[in-house]
């Protein structure tokens, strides 16, 4: 007989499943958004856990409202239906606290809510429009989920259910970037904003795994054509960087 807690992970699990297949979002007409894929430029902003993605978009987004989309940290954060008053945690944060049994659910989770995310912008987008994504799925998954493999927190029946979805994802090519832009910064100076922000979920980790996810970046990025900056100086605290960022940026995506 399961205890308790087995079943409330069957409940997490149910839960993540409910999420999108009983979302009205996810009823779109993916043939529709095919079609006006074909007129987007998507230009995936790229780089280590607490390079910048996320404040470059946000500048971005003040000048060109609804031209970006960030990861969903919200989704990542929710948590189930607490009915067996076992402490709710979310899947963000058990999949750091429990990777053995909690890496492949969640990167299927975070592939999954990327492609909503970027199929619902895509839909509201006009015409001949620029998106930038935080993150490409394509480079996420040679980087944070091979390396979840790579440890074994993956199985190899999660991996293969994680490959066949990525795979059909990608054969649709929308989630497959036009431009990729790599912000670069050292490890430390990434461990430095991640205890800065001061998100619960991420206090296990530490210096080491930004050093490991940075030789994976790079390697996930080679033979891979690309456009990095240098990003160790913190854009909220010289804002001044951005015009030239974003300079770069069109230049480089209007070749």
């Amino acid at each position: 007989m399961g205890t308790k807690i087995d079943t409330y992970y069957k409940t997490f699990d149910l839960k993540i499943a409910q999420q999108y297949f009983f979302n009205p979002i996810y009823t779109m007409d993916i043939l529709h958004i095919l079609q006006k894929r074909k007129d987007i430029t998507l230009v995936s902003i790229d780089g280590n856990v607490g390079s910048g993605k996320s404040r470059l978009l946000e500048y971005i987004e003040k000048i060109n409202p609804g031209s970006t989309c960030q990861e969903d940290l919200g989704k990542w954060q929710e948590t189930p239906l607490n009915t067996l008053q076992v402490q709710e945690k979310s899947i963000f944060e058990l999949y750091y606290s429990n990777p053995e049994r909690f890496a492949g659910l969640f990167q299927i989770n975070v592939l999954l809510t990327k492609f909503w995310g970027i199929v619902k912008t895509i839909n509201d987008a006009s015409p001949g429009s620029t998106i930038y994504i935080e993150r490409s799925p394509v480079i996420d998954s040679e980087c944070f989920a091979r390396l979840c493999k790579k440890s074994g927190n993956m199985t190899e029946v999660e991996w293969s259910v994680y490959m066949n979805t990525y795979e059909t994802l990608k054969f649709t090519r929308i989630i497959e970037p036009d431009f990729i832009i790599y912000l670069d910064t050292t490890p430390s100076t990434s461990f430095f904003r991640m205890k800065k922000r001061g998100r619960s979920e991420e206090k296990v980790l530490n210096i080491e795994q930004f050093e490991l996810w940075d030789t994976q970046h790079k390697k996930s990025l080679k033979n891979t054509q690309f456009l990095q900056l240098d990003a160790n100086k913190d854009l909220k605290e010289c804002p001044q960087l951005f015009n030239s960022m974003h300079t770069s940026i069109l230049t480089y995506i209007k070749k």
